[in-house]
This record gives C-alpha cells, structure tokens and sequence, in this order.
C-alpha cells in the first residue's frame, strides 16, 4: 500500500512539473564588449506546482526518488529552447545541476549524451552549474561522474561560489572551466574594500588556475566597473538584462555595457596597451579539440620551430596547449606512434592538453603580468579576443612589452620626481571632463610661494631638494587608491581625488602644506631661520626680504554630471583659484564648480 502511495506521489509530481515548469534564460556577457557569451536557464512556475521557492522543487524531487528523472525533463526542456536560439552552437548554456542527482535512486548514466545529439548542440555549448550551497565535496561519486561529463567536453562551473562548502577543495576536485562569484560580493562592492580583497583575490587564483570567472548580480555601473577592472572576464545582472521568458527580446550586443567600457577605457587609456598586446601576439597554428593526435602530429612535423600547439573548442575559446617535448617521449618509443594515432583507443589529446594563463587582448599589460607572474612556470599567455583564440604571448614578447611601455612612461615622466609629467596629467583632467560620474572628482593644483628668490639665493641644487622633498611629503600623505598624482613642472604640482568630501580632501592637503612647512625649515641656515626671512633680489630686482618657502593649494571639485564644464573654464578658474590661495592665512582656496549654464 505504501508503495503504491509513493508512485503515485512520484507520478503526481512530475505531472506537474511537466505541465506548469518553463525556463528564463538570463545573458551572460563578455565584460569587456557586451557581446553575448552565454545564458544562464533559470527554472520558473514553480508556484503553479504550489511550492514556495525553486529549491522546493528539487527538494521534493529528492525526497521522492526521482530527482534525476526531473532533472533530465528539465535539461532537455532548457536544451529544446536553447537550440532555438541564433548560432546557439557558438554559445553557452549554463544549467544549475543539483548534485544530489548522483544520489538519487533513479540515476543512470549517459542521459545527456543523447539530449545533445537530438538538438544538435555540441557539448562543449553545454555547461553544468554546481552550486556550492549544497557539499557536494561529500557526495559519492561526484567527483568521478564529472570527469565523465569533461571527457565528453560537457563544461562544469562552480556557481554561488564562496557562500558554501569547502571552497578550494572544490576548486581542486573538480577543476571547473568557470567560477561565478556570488552576488553577496559583488552587490556593493564598488564601496567595499574588503569585498574587492576577496574578488581581487579570487579572480587571481582562478586566473592562475586557467579558469574563466563570471561576476553574477551585477546591478550598477559603479560594481560593474570594479568587478571589471579586476579581471572578472563575463558579468550577469540586471545591469546587463534580468531573465526573459521571451526568447525574442534577447541580444547579440548588449549596448549599455559598451558606453560604459568607452567611458571606462578613455579614463584608463586602455587603448595604447591593446594597441601593444596585438602588436606582440604571436598568431601560432591551432588544433581543435575534437581533431586526431594525427593533426597534432602532423602540424608540429610541418613546423621545425612550434614548441607548442594551442589547443581550442568548437567556438574558438583556447583550452590549453600541447607542448612537442610531451610527446617525444612517446613518439620515439617503437610503438608511440601508433598509440596515438590509434583511434580504437580513442582521442589521447585530454592526456597532452596542460593549462596555460588566459587573458583577453583588451587587458592592461599590468594585469597580464600580473596573470602570467601567479601562474606555475608558464610558458606565455593565451590571447583571447572576443572569447575566441587570438594568440600566444611568449615570455620574451610579454618582456619586450613591458621594457616599451615603461620606455613610454619615462617620456612623460618628470625627471627629477619620476612623476607622472604634464602630457599624463592633462590626459586624467581631459578624462574626468569628458565622462559622467556618479561622484565629483575634485582636482588640486599646488604651487610653490617665492620659491624664485630662494632658488637663486641658496643655488639650484637647494631648489631640487626642495622640489623633491614635496614630491616625497605628497606621496606619503596622499597613497591611497583613486588618487592621481602629478608633477606639472617647476614648483608646480597636481593631485586628483575621485571622492566627494571636499573637506575631507582640505583636511589632508593641509596636513601636506603644514609638512613642507615644517620639514622647508631645515633647508636654511641658521641665522636665516632665526630671523624667518632671507633677503635677496626679487622679480622686479628689488632687494627685499622673502619669508621662509612655503606652498599654496587650489581646490576645485567637479559636478558630478556629464558635461558640467571644459577645459578653459577650468584653467581660468585655477587661475583665479590660485591668488586666492596665496593670499589666504592657510594657504588654500577652494571652489565647487556649477554645472554650465544650457
């Protein structure tokens, strides 16, 4: 009697689910472009089945021993609508998996297999969400039934990750070719230092590892842009597009994520940096991973100088590369080759494929060290544009890179101070003009008073170390992120705040002037300091008495709107901003600027 009470359950609850349960897919896209990379499918009418959240939906399936005869309706439900999408082969499926389905009763193997074939979606298209939420590290077979799934080329992310259960044993285990960082660390994290530590953090660890992360909840601009900069290579969110039943209103291109990134590049000058990284690519011939160790061997036999193949999916994206001394060892053996090219034993290239650090080709050169530096004895970086093979940068060529780019940096660079020089600093003010914020940018111009006649009275070598004296009290007083130093020239220097507290950034410019101030005195000699004065000949080749160097700042904070002022407005308003500064008992002026009048 109980028995048949738990079939007709069972019965009555996929009923249900095959009636009421559909998908919306959310798109997953490219950080850098906008272009669509990917949907994530999110199950919906699991109130129609009178069940409060979708976890209940797979709760109940579990606890009625059929989790894996629902999960499989609903992959081949998300495949069904996923293969009806535009060039759906050259894109992903993200499909949360509950790991419990290995568990459950009715599981049997090699279901999907045959999903894919029917829909003729390449399993390389296909990826398996594994939520962190459950401890899937303690799962029977887990670990072994997902090795099955890669060797079928089926992709397998971690989702949810750092909200669960044994974190990096995960991350070893399982290998995943994506990581999607939970939305607790990405919602507010353009104002959180400690949840940028731990992104920061994850981002490098998975870099290093050859795994592509995906910023998931992404809401606002502000938390796009952080997670950007530091690396993250795909982003989900409202920002970008919440999840659609209607398959129509879906994108190539998302728009808003593109006049962000111009925003973003014009502000970073991202532009030189890509224009170095292609110039230094090193197109090398690929093979796919679906091609014969023949063709492997075929092209290394063509070219006496490839040490190494790069390896790439169905849709271009790099999985790691072949290196030729792997292969001698088995090449040279009597039997080797016909080892490998024996196709009863099926493709050996798994075996030969290592990991290799990724980057996109629109990453700053820093951040591509910065890769290739956390890595295991790389043997360059893959390039990727568009999430589809570019090229190969060999360690010599990521040196070349840096020596030219550190040459271009000197150009600009003030000689004496090593900061950055005038071309950089009208570069940063032509940027902060030019882009909308959600904050002000309050920019701060430093100017030396008398610093002529005490440069003429004690020699220009006194003067120098005046100079760098400043230049050293600014950079100890003012390091934090998102300030911009600069040496304009001379006596002259500048400092940028992207913040909105003008007194805040009064309090700490004073604690600058009050610094050189004090330090300034031990520069004179005795009898001068005593009295507080040097006498000597001015500007106009009066002799009069100068009092002891100090310095004078001007403030001025931007709007925070789009096209609030230009460039001339500005100039002559530090003009003015810069009398009133030396005029002034403490020696600043400042000003908040008003948006032009339309």
């Amino acid at each position: 009697m109980m028995k048949a009470q738990n079939l007709a359950a069972d019965q009555t609850f996929l009923a249900s689910l095959y009636e009421h349960t559909r998908y919306a897919f959310q798109p997953i896209v490219n950080a850098h472009t906008g272009t669509i990379y990917g949907y994530e499918a999110l199950l919906r009418g699991h109130r129609d089945m009178g069940l409060e959240t979708i976890q209940d939906v797979f709760d109940t399936a579990f606890s009625l021993g059929v989790l894996h005869q629902a999960d499989l309706y609903l992959r081949e439900l998300a495949l069904s609508m996923f293969s009806k999408l535009h060039k759906a082969a050259t894109k992903r499926l993200f499909y949360n998996l509950d790991g419990r389905c290995f568990e459950s009763p009715d599981y049997h193997p090699e279901g999907t297999r045959g999903i894919l074939k029917k829909y003729k979606i390449p399993a390389s298209a296909f990826c398996l969400e594994l939520s962190e939420r459950h401890d899937n590290h303690n799962a029977v077979h887990v670990t072994e039934l997902l090795d099955r799934y890669r060797q079928q080329s089926v992709r397998i992310a971690i989702d949810d990750y750092g909200m669960g259960f044994s974190q990096l044993h995960m991350l070893y285990e399982h290998q995943p070719d994506y990581l999607k960082i939970d939305r607790f660390f990405i919602d507010g994290v353009a104002t959180d230092n400690k949840k940028a530590l731990m992104i920061s953090t994850i981002v490098k660890m998975a870099h290093m590892l050859g795994i592509t992360v995906i910023a998931e909840g992404v809401e606002n601009e502000a938390d796009f842009l952080t997670c950007k900069n530091m690396g993250c290579d795909l982003v989900q969110g409202y920002l970008v597009e919440r999840p659609l039943l209607d398959m129509t209103q879906l994108q190539e291109v998302y728009d808003q994520v593109q006049l962000i990134n111009e925003g973003d590049r014009r502000r970073k000058k991202q532009k030189d940096d890509l224009n170095l990284v292609r110039e230094h690519v090193e197109k090398l011939p690929t093979v796919r991973e679906s091609e014969s160790m023949e063709k492997v061997l075929e092209i290394f036999g063509g070219k006496a100088d490839l040490s190494l193949l790069p390896v790439i999916d169905h849709s271009g994206y790099p999985r790691g590369i072949i290196q030729e001394k792997d292969l001698k060892s088995i090449i040279y053996n009597r039997f080797g080759h016909a080892l490998l090219t024996n196709k009863a034993l099926g493709n050996p290239q798994d075996r030969f494929i290592r990991k290799c650090p990724i980057a996109e080709v629109s990453s700053s050169i820093d951040e591509i060290l910065e890769i290739y530096a956390q890595a295991r004895n790389p043997e360059g970086i893959l390039v990727v544009d568009e999430f589809r093979y570019l090229g190969f940068l060999s360690a010599q060529s990521l040196l070349h890179m840096v020596y030219e780019k550190r040459l271009e940096q000197a150009r600009d660079q003030n000689p004496l101070t090593k900061l950055p020089g005038n071309h950089s600093i009208s570069d940063h003010v032509a940027a902060c003009l030019a882009a909308p914020k959600p904050e002000s940018n309050i920019f701060v111009y430093f100017d030396f008073n008398d610093f002529k006649p005490f440069n003429d009275y004690y020699g220009f070598r006194q003067g120098d170390r005046a100079i760098l004296l400043f230049a050293e009290i600014m950079q100890r007083h003012l390091t934090d992120p998102g300030i911009f130093l600069g040496h304009v020239g001379g006596d002259d220097f500048f400092a940028a705040f992207a913040q909105t507290d003008l007194e805040e950034v009064r309090r700490r410019v004073q604690g600058v002037l009050n610094s050189f101030a004090n330090d300034i005195e031990s520069f004179y000699e005795a009898t001068d300091r005593e009295r507080g004065y040097i006498e000597t000949t001015g500007r106009d080749g009066e002799t009069r008495q100068f009092p002891m160097l100090s310095c004078a700042a001007a403030l001025i904070a931007l709007p925070p709107v789009a096209d609030a002022l230009d460039h001339d407005r500005l100039v002559k308003a530090i003009a003015v901003l810069k009398k009133r500064a030396k005029a002034a008992p403490e020696k600043i002026a400042m000003e908040l600027m008003t948006p032009r009048d339309h």
